[in-house]
């Protein structure tokens, strides 16, 4: 039996399997094309399959949908020119395919627009390794320089607390993935209440622990637990984002969503009108996602206005009663 076979893999170098799963995408990159195109040969005999994906990998940007949920991959070769930073003053935004570029703070005249090629809240040596890993460079920004004072802004807390949460987040998103959402949610309790008074939710192996439980009680309906979830992350999304960071406007907007399901009226909708205010900035008036903002608000306007008038009514009948 094939299983029953060795591979010898574990004693192929990392060079060596990236060398393999770069073949082996080539092959399927080949297999797609040939839909379009039968002939391989027919292809320029300049282009370069493997350089090709090469390219692809290298300059592709994560595409997201406004609620910052990752939707695919694309090639945006203008916005390949902007350097990186891990302390960025610009922002990737998509609206459906169309990419745009938000400013995170003010920007002084004559100073280079960055944005940051990886995830921005990411320990130092984390983002070293995939910015090495993946566009071969070691970043020499001043936040890299000051390791130390980052990675104590990050990472908070107890160091043993904070490395059994890392290690636990493979499990919590295997057991989301396959959308065994009851016992990720009793993990995700289970990590939350060991670190009760060990690590602070600013922490951002905390917080990711935070975000996987929100998105399994929003997918359980229950939408009392989320919305404390929610307003835990959106405390820290005050301290690691700036006041116009387009994930703080994308998730203020969530926390008032869930504030207005869970009967909060008037606490859900000054908070949505808060998100709208930094969402014009972050995303422009324009953006789907601040469209979509507005007719939220308007819809629980109305929503909140049959509450008061019904409570108006139910009130006025007692006192008849009376």
């Amino acid at each position: 039996r094939s299983s029953d076979l060795t591979s010898n893999t574990e004693m192929a170098t990392a060079m060596e399997l990236k060398r393999l799963q770069k073949v082996l995408l080539t092959a399927m990159l080949q297999f797609y094309l040939k839909p379009e195109i039968p002939d391989l040969s027919q292809l320029p005999v300049q282009i370069n399959v493997p350089e090709l994906f090469d390219k692809v990998k290298c300059n592709s940007f994560g595409i997201y949908n406004g609620r910052m949920q990752s939707v695919g991959y694309g090639l945006y070769p203008s916005m390949s020119l902007l350097n990186h930073s891990c302390d960025p003053n610009c922002s990737v935004l998509f609206d459906g395919r169309h990419l745009r570029l938000g400013v995170d703070r003010e920007i002084q005249v004559g100073e280079e627009l960055t944005t940051c090629y990886v995830e921005l809240l990411t320990p130092t040596r984390e983002r070293q390794d995939q910015l090495w890993e993946r566009y071969g460079f070691k970043c020499t920004c001043p936040r890299c320089l000051t390791q130390a004072m980052d990675d104590a802004d990050v990472l908070p807390g107890d160091p043993a607390a904070s490395e059994r949460t890392r290690e636990s987040l493979p499990l919590v998103k295997i057991l989301k993935s396959q959308k065994k959402y009851e016992q990720c949610l009793q993990l995700c309790r289970n990590i939350l209440r060991s670190n009760v008074d060990r690590i602070p939710d600013r922490n951002i192996y905390q917080l990711k622990v935070l975000s996987d439980a929100l998105d399994v009680c929003i997918g359980l309906s229950r939408m009392d637990e989320a919305l404390l979830y929610a307003s835990r992350i959106l405390e820290s999304y005050r301290l690691h984002h700036s006041a116009v960071s387009p994930d703080r406007a994308a998730h203020m907007m969530r926390v008032g969503e869930l504030q207005c399901q869970v009967g909060q009226h008037r606490e859900g909708l000054k908070t949505l009108r808060e998100a709208l205010k930094t969402m014009i900035v972050s995303h422009g008036s324009g953006h789907s996602l601040t469209q979509e903002l507005i007719g939220m608000i308007q819809e629980w306007e109305s929503c909140h206005k049959l509450v008061q008038e019904a409570k108006a009514r139910a009130w006025q009948r007692r006192s008849e009663e009376h």
